[in-house]
């Protein structure tokens, strides 16, 4: 007999279906199996500075016949789960982890077991690095749009542009509404395009890299020193990955080394040259990226006076760094907020 998880639609889409689990969706979450039915306590972690005080507080107000506690998030930490799971208390996040224990059982389900929905090299090769410039405006710029709009603002032929859309469509992330002049596209959900965009080989490209030396005395220095230089020189650019997050006050409190993306119409030796930095492997502190399709160079924006590459880019960029996931998702959960 199988057991029903009802869910609010929002979230339905991070459990995927067993035989013997059935994903529903429904306002008031709950678990059922045969006769019994039992209510679901949703609780949102924000951050992981508040687990303590959360996972004292579940402890405390369990009792007989209360709903049963199940802590969500895009992203919940290895040790978190693992402390969830010791205190008998469930959690589900983004990427599809699943532990429920309630009076009839556990309900646990891995994300490594879990077929990832996106990963599609065939739709990669058609999907080429301009249409992940597309793609990454679409998700910064709002998701009504026209594609003469999204065209304009993603700097891309209306011709592309369309192509992006119709495989977007095709995937399920895009839908379209209205006709003729009144047609606009909407995203289905930003965190699923998001995650499928990830998972596509052609956004997380590896490309030619130059590291140099900056004489600064602190990270935000350099920040700062490389925008004065590359702006004077019109050089475009964007820092990005950790650094960008950190920049922004939601990356790590220590950087060593920081990421920039040079436009490819310029060379990495060219833009070294304008920084005045010296091109070194050993005790260099910045990272020069060529940047293929201008995805980090294009659509900046200005902070502080330190020019960042577009938000969904520092995301991606993160993920492939040292400790990139807890970076890229603590990133993700108090900047881009989906």
């Amino acid at each position: 007999m199988e057991l029903t998880l009802s869910l609010p639609e929002a979230m339905v889409g991070w459990v995927e279906p067993r035989p013997w689990l059935r994903v529903a969706c429904a306002e008031k979450p709950f678990i059922a199996w045969d006769r019994w039915s039992v209510p679901l306590e949703l609780v949102r972690i924000e951050s992981p500075g508040e687990s303590e005080l959360l996972l004292n507080r579940l402890a405390q107000q369990r009792g007989p016949g209360a709903p049963v506690p199940l802590v969500t998030g895009s992203y919940i930490r290895a040790n978190l789960r693992e402390e969830l799971e010791r205190r008998g208390l469930g959690y589900l996040d983004r990427k599809g982890n699943l532990h429920l224990p309630w009076q009839n059982g556990i309900v646990h389900i891995e994300a490594s077991a879990v077929r990832h929905r996106g990963l599609r090299p065939d739709l990669a090769a058609g999907l080429g690095v301009h249409g992940v410039r597309a793609i990454q405006s679409l998700l910064s710029d709002g998701d009504n749009q026209q594609v003469s709009h999204l065209a304009s603002v993603a700097e891309l032929s209306l011709s592309r542009t369309h192509s992006v859309l119709r495989l977007l469509e095709s995937e399920g992330l895009v839908r379209v509404t209205g006709k003729g002049p009144a047609t606009r596209r909407h995203v289905v959900d930003k965190a699923r395009l998001l995650d499928w965009l990830a998972a596509q080989p052609v956004a997380r490209r590896r490309e030619r890299q130059v590291s140099v030396s900056i004489y600064a005395r602190t990270p935000s220095e350099v920040w700062t020193l490389i925008t004065q230089r590359l702006d004077r020189a019109q050089i475009p650019h964007g820092l990005t990955g950790a650094s960008a997050a950190a920049a922004l006050g939601a990356g790590p409190t220590s950087v060593m080394v920081s990421s920039v993306r040079i436009s490819p119409r310029f060379t990495l030796e060219a833009a070294a040259a304008a920084l005045e930095a010296e091109t070194t492997e050993r005790g260099s502190n910045v990272r020069l990226i060529r940047d293929t399709g201008m995805v980090g160079s294009a659509n900046t924006i200005e902070r502080d006076h330190v020019r960042l590459a577009p938000f969904v880019r520092i995301y991606l960029d993160a993920l492939d760094e040292r400790r990139g996931e807890d970076i890229a998702q603590l990133f993700r959960e108090k900047v881009l907020g989906y």
